[in-house]
């Protein structure tokens, strides 16, 4: 449930509320979790074991307290910006320089508006990391339309390119008619393409995935480099292992999201298996929660549940990706921060053939895909530096 209430420009504030019964609703389920009969293998090759979900589910209901999370995340103002018929979430955080510049944070999947929050505090008080307050951001923190508490879609072909504009409509909307993007993951694909239609808009754009998106057509075997061959083969590689997700959710999403909509079971096995696989975790012989709060990892499961929207975050991939362009690239200043997931370090070589003006390319250390969640102080650091010299 969301409380509102109405002010100009179509801007509403709001605060998030669940009803007791929701919360009554949810603990029931998760007790009556049926679970699988365990398999022969204990790790997570196969899936998502089941003595660590045993171990979720009952921290979910008896220790995760929504009500604490919910008057944390009431701590931000939040937003809904009403564009182009569609009510766009969004979370702002004022800066406390004397000149702070304009910044929109995106998030990923299967991701939330919550991974960005320790990131925005950081970026909008730089001071209180021990960092220069000439530093600080307007930070603006959006839900993708269809996640957490922003619209989905109105038509079925909602692409990417329309979920960029939807976001600059949101920034326009609260008065930032130029300003810094940092996007991975989805949003990658979503801002990159406003990048390629509204340059003069964009400040600079940060990116921990410089792969996306890629060049377009693919260049010829011949005109690569050895790095760029071996990149492409490793990305296949990956795909193979990893890319079941993404092969269903392109096709078929809505019937595996009749299931993820009606158990909280399988909603937190589908969501924390990319959240432990993609983490640094798996590499470190780590359990996930020495990298990431398991409070953490269940608030963003618990807004998935809560606003009923995982099968509609699951039709971004359905939807349709932009049109591409042969040759376009993306001409605006590009910072690259490179997290440890193999998939995610392109050659600098292959990015610069999409971005031909990176000014920034910098290694983040052992941190992986939610690095926003993981190490939010390093990826500040690494926002900071890039924007410094573009601020004036």
């Amino acid at each position: 449930m969301v409380e509102t209430r109405r002010v100009p420009d179509a801007v509403t504030p709001f605060e998030i509320r669940v009803g007791d019964e929701e919360i009554e609703d949810l603990h029931r389920r998760l007790r009556s979790t049926r679970f699988i009969a365990p398999p022969p293998v204990s790790d997570w090759s196969s899936g998502v074991p089941v003595a660590y979900l045993r171990e979720l589910l009952e921290h979910w209901e008896r220790a995760f307290d929504w009500r604490t999370e919910e008057a944390r995340l009431n701590g931000f103002t939040h937003l809904r910006v009403l564009v182009d018929g569609v009510a766009m979430h969004c979370v702002h955080v004022r800066g406390s320089g004397v000149r702070p510049i304009p910044i929109v944070l995106v998030h990923g999947w299967p991701s939330s508006f919550v991974e960005m929050l320790d990131l925005a505090t950081l970026l909008a008080d730089p001071a209180r990391g021990g960092g220069d307050a000439a530093d600080a951001f307007d930070v603006v923190v959006p839900s993708l339309p269809g996640f957490a508490y922003s619209d989905a879609p109105r038509t079925p072909g909602c692409t990417s390119a329309d979920n960029g504009r939807l976001v600059a409509r949101v920034m326009r909307a609260l008065g930032y008619e130029r300003f810094a993007v940092h996007a991975y993951d989805v949003a990658a694909s979503a801002m990159t393409a406003f990048c390629l239609s509204d340059p003069a808009c964009v400040i600079g754009y940060h990116t921990t995935e410089p792969a996306i998106p890629g060049p377009y057509p693919v260049p010829e075997r011949a005109s690569l480099g050895a790095e760029e061959r071996a990149y492409l083969a490793l990305a296949a590689e990956w795909d193979a292992d990893e890319g079941a997700y993404f092969a269903m959710l392109r096709t078929r999403p809505q019937t595996l999201g009749h299931a993820l909509n009606d158990s909280p079971a399988g909603l937190a096995a589908w969501i924390v298996e990319k959240w432990w696989s993609w983490t640094v975790a798996p590499a470190s012989g780590r359990r996930l929660h020495d990298t990431i709060p398991m409070d953490r990892v269940l608030s963003n499961i618990a807004i998935y549940w809560h606003t009923r929207t995982i099968n509609s975050a699951n039709w971004l991939y359905h939807a349709g990706r932009r049109p591409r362009v042969a040759g376009e690239q993306a001409r605006v200043p590009v910072g690259v921060a490179l997290t440890s997931q193999p998939i995610e370090r392109a050659p600098r070589s292959w990015a610069e053939r999409f971005f031909p003006d990176i000014r920034r390319w910098v290694d983040l250390g052992p941190v992986g895909h939610f690095v926003a969640a993981e190490q939010p102080a390093s990826l500040a650091a690494a926002i900071r530096d890039f924007f410094r010299p573009l601020r004036h």
